[in-house]
């Protein structure tokens, strides 16, 4: 009883005549208090953008057990989160934990201006290419790929008639990529030389291995290269090796990067709604029991540390 009182004590605070519901479909759980027809269009939204990332990854889409669904938590606001992810800094917006089993993932209060996609729903959307990938790839990414390409998937935009862009500007990188430290294409494929040079400012490592990933994915004079790597690698290629033997000289790849984001305009796919099979959302509304604990079930999933356990 006094472990259960303590997780109480140290969870966080929710309204008091809290309105949970839970949204499940084929890929997701998602819970929220929030209202059951916002929360039908969260729903539906990812069920749209899973069907988008099978679409563009060449993959048959497949039902994952009830289990392997990942489970979202919607807490509130970016001060939840930042106790649930025990950060002082106060950065994170949101945060996933990829497990063999019941995966789960916590964000903010999600709104969607019109279809727009606003910052926590940005979040949502890079955890859930993480979970994706992860699920779906049978080796170990290196980290800007991973990074780069949960930024490619999550800059996308949900249209009014049910299609989708994937690949828009990472907008929400901008500052990032004109003021925070620059990373070259050298550091990003050499974690050893990033470690190296890397300081106690933010750099722009996030926006870099987007730039990377969106030049290299719509590059016609670079096409397969981004595959040749990540294959060279899970032969058992030393990492900067394999970048050489699939990208060239990488100090050109450098000038071609550069380039490239000095440009006015870039490529994106616009997917309609008639190529994305979406699957059902259905929601339901927690009881007044279920909603009184839904503190205690996320700082359960949540999970606690060592130290905090004792």
């Amino acid at each position: 009883m006094r472990f259960i009182l303590s997780l109480f004590v140290i969870a966080f605070s929710v309204p008091a005549h809290a309105d949970w519901h839970v949204a499940e479909s084929d890929n997701f759980v998602i819970y929220a208090d929030d209202q059951a027809k916002d929360l039908q269009a969260f729903g539906e939204a990812l069920e749209s953008y899973n069907a988008a990332l099978n679409l563009l990854s060449k993959r048959e889409a497949t039902k994952p057990s009830p289990s392997n669904r990942l489970t979202i938590f919607v807490v509130g606001s970016q001060n939840e989160i930042g106790k649930l992810a025990d950060d002082k800094s106060k950065t994170i917006a949101g945060f996933y934990i990829p497990r063999a089993g019941s995966s789960v993932a916590f964000v903010p209060d999600i709104r969607m201006r019109g279809r727009e996609t606003d910052w926590s729903m940005t979040v949502l959307l890079h955890e859930y290419a993480h979970h994706y990938f992860i699920s779906n790839t049978t080796i170990a990414m290196p980290r800007w790929v991973d990074e780069g390409a949960a930024e490619f998937f999550a800059s996308a935009k949900f249209e009014r008639d049910g299609g989708l862009s994937i690949g828009r500007p990472a907008r929400h990188r901008a500052a990032e990529l004109a003021y925070a430290r620059d990373v070259s294409v050298e550091e990003l494929v050499d974690p050893k030389l990033y470690e190296e040079k890397k300081g106690k400012r933010y750099d722009a490592f996030y926006g870099r291995a987007w730039a990377l990933y969106h030049y290299l994915y719509f590059s016609e004079s670079r096409t397969g290269q981004l595959h040749k790597y990540l294959e060279g690698m899970s032969n058992g290629v030393d990492q900067v090796e394999a970048a050489e033997q699939a990208f060239g000289d990488l100090g050109d790849l450098q000038k071609d990067l550069d380039r490239y984001l000095d440009q006015r305009r870039i490529k994106v796919w616009n997917l309609g709604a008639d190529v994305l099979t979406s699957n059902p959302v259905g929601v339901s509304k927690l009881s007044q029991g279920e909603a009184d604990v839904m503190p205690l079930r996320i700082r359960s999933q949540r999970g606690v540390s060592r130290e905090q356990a004792l």
